[in-house]
């Protein structure tokens, strides 16, 4: 069964740095662009910045709760640095890096992952 995006968010902001790992090269390998894996994880990081600010957000109660949870697992500073890496990430991958573009989410999401 093919990854899904939300496996590779869950993972990275639940702490879970093998798993995500696993998810991002299941990703890429399974076809998903570079730039569509980068832009699930700052939407993701969008979400969980509103939801640490108190706004409420809309959705799936299931996913409602697990945005939540994980918001607050993060202070806010940290989801804001981890705002600006995604937008380091998205430079690099757009030739402002040496690194290859599977590197550089990798990173990112080692970053993330605490």
């Amino acid at each position: 069964m093919p990854t899904r995006r939300s496996e590779l968010t869950d993972a990275t902001f639940e702490g879970r740095r093998a798993d995500a790992l696993v998810a991002l090269a299941h990703l890429l390998e399974g076809g998903v662009a570079a730039p569509v894996v980068l832009g699930s994880l700052a939407a993701h990081l969008r979400r969980l910045t509103r939801a640490r600010e108190g706004e409420a957000i809309a959705g799936h109660p299931m996913m409602v709760r697990r945005i939540a949870s994980q918001a607050r697992r993060q202070p806010l500073t940290r989801l804001l640095a981890g705002l600006r890496a995604a937008e380091q990430a998205d430079e690099r991958l757009k030739g402002l890096g040496a690194l290859p573009a599977e590197r550089v989410l990798e990173r990112l999401v080692l970053s993330l992952a605490i």
